[in-house]
């Protein structure tokens, strides 16, 4: 669902690119798909819903768990790059598949500063990032507007497929000057 919203958005965007515009305005206007619902137990402490990260920029990725050791290297990439999200006005999300007791020691081995969320594989199915038959999830990052507004997403396809840190502050930058990221 997630992924069709977002290729129906891309080619809408991008349909006009260098064309002349239409005579009439459509008669509808695309916006950015709403993010599927993300609740979860966060090692930051207690229950998690989106609604907490609300009315900012978000960033989310999904990772596979502690078991993966290209997703504990992304984790302390992001740990280490959380003071420039925070400087770009964003809160950052790292969702895993690792129940509570889990996260909680991998956050604390890692050191991590920012929430690590358990979700059921039902939510990673939801956000696009584990197709039917795939024996493991796919790495996701995703940018949400403060309405929690999908505005930026890239699933990889195996673990060390991702988007870097310094290409999503970039992202960031580029939805901020664009004023995608204001509330509306």
């Amino acid at each position: 669902m997630v992924r069709s919203a977002l290729l129906l958005l891309a080619l809408t965007m991008s349909a006009g690119c260098g064309a002349a515009p239409p005579a009439d305005p459509p008669a509808a206007t695309v916006t950015a798909p709403a993010a599927p619902p993300l609740q979860g137990r966060s090692t930051a402490g207690g229950e998690f819903s989106l609604q907490d990260v609300a009315g900012a920029p978000a960033v989310v990725l999904f990772v596979r768990g502690s078991f993966c050791p290209v997703c504990r290297e992304r984790l302390r990439a992001l740990a280490a790059s959380a003071g420039a999200y925070r400087d770009a006005g964003a809160r950052v999300v790292a969702v895993t598949l690792d129940p509570p007791p889990v996260a909680s020691g991998l956050a604390h081995e890692l050191g991590l500063a920012l929430p690590l969320v358990s979700v059921d594989a039902a939510t990673f199915r939801r956000w696009g990032v584990w197709s039917p038959g795939q024996p493991m999830p796919h790495p996701g990052d995703f940018v949400l507007d403060p309405l929690g507004r999908i505005r930026y997403a890239r699933i990889g396809t195996v673990a060390a497929d991702r988007v870097s840190d310094v290409a999503l502050l970039g992202i960031l930058d580029s939805l901020h000057a664009a004023g995608a990221l204001a509330r509306r």
